[in-house]
């Protein structure tokens, strides 16, 4: 049984083996952007690990949702039996080979990634993310915890309120090298600041600093965002020319792949540009919220 697909791997694309996000990571990474390598552990992995605790999770959907204090209690109780569960032991040898290609001191972020039949309106409530974690026995702890993350009070919750069947929560589990940047930012393909504007707006954070720049869209050309009151403006971004460019190189690939304008995590370690992720930015009424 294959619990594990690396980012490359075409079956990583699919979300009902990759959940939501691990789907879109693997096609930013098929499609050559450069995101950090990783690999997904899939949503079968999770089926198994659950698959003896289905009788509990049967009786969850009968829980009277009009007590909280009761499903507090309830959701603690059964996420501590849950937890009990052993990982698949093909699981764990899968993992371990993976893990076996990078240097032992290599940090790691671990995050859930719901399957596409029980997103919700709010995921974050059903997910996890970990991040700067180093070896072996601190990612299996980190899948586990995500495993579990679709059991939390506010999980569950979050599922009877959009009227989603309990036994439909399954996740996959994202797990990428972590980068450590030196400068870090978010590009927006559509200028949230203006919408009416052409330009793309990005945010560029070093530090505790932030700094907001407009880039034009038919040039990748800086203007600096005066977003905010009585702040100094800086003559240069913190970005060197060639990073501009790749930024900009890297926004306008991104587009190409997307129909709907995106919000784009990116940064910038040892000179190198990574793809962090992207999202879509949602519009409302025709201005952005």
């Amino acid at each position: 049984m294959t619990y594990v697909l690396r980012l490359t791997d075409p079956p990583a694309v699919e979300p009902f083996n990759s959940g939501s996000k691990g789907a879109n990571v693997a096609f930013l990474t098929q499609k050559r952007l450069p995101v950090p390598t990783g690999f997904i552990v899939t949503a079968k992995a999770y089926d198994d690990f659950i698959s003896n605790g289905q009788a509990l999770l049967s009786a969850v959907d009968d829980w009277d949702f009009q007590h909280p204090e009761q499903v507090h209690r309830r959701s603690e109780a059964l996420r501590a039996t849950l937890f009990s569960l052993p990982l698949p032991t093909n699981l764990i040898t899968q993992v371990y080979e993976m893990l076996s290609e990078y240097p032992p001191e290599q940090a790691f972020a671990v995050r859930s990634s719901i399957l596409p039949n029980a997103l919700s309106n709010d995921n974050l409530a059903q997910g996890e993310t970990f991040l700067n974690h180093i070896g072996e026995e601190a990612v299996f702890d980190r899948i586990r915890d995500c495993f579990l993350a679709l059991w939390k009070e506010k999980a569950i919750v979050e599922r009877q309120r959009n009227q989603i069947p309990q036994q439909r929560a399954g996740t996959a589990v994202v797990i990428q090298q972590m980068v450590l940047p030196e400068i870090s930012g978010i590009a927006y393909t559509a200028n949230i600041a203006n919408p009416q504007s052409s330009d793309y707006l990005i945010s560029i954070h070093a530090g505790i600093t932030i700094e907001q720049w407009f880039m034009a869209r038919d040039t990748g050309q800086l203007r600096y965002a005066d977003l905010t009151v009585n702040t100094p403006h800086p003559q240069h971004s913190r970005l060197t020319d060639a990073q501009i460019v790749l930024l900009y190189q890297l926004i306008q690939r991104i587009e190409e792949h997307y129909d709907s304008p995106q919000s784009i995590d990116w940064c910038i370690a040892k000179n190198y540009l990574y793809l962090l992720q992207t999202r879509p930015l949602e519009l409302i009424d025709g201005d952005m919220q």
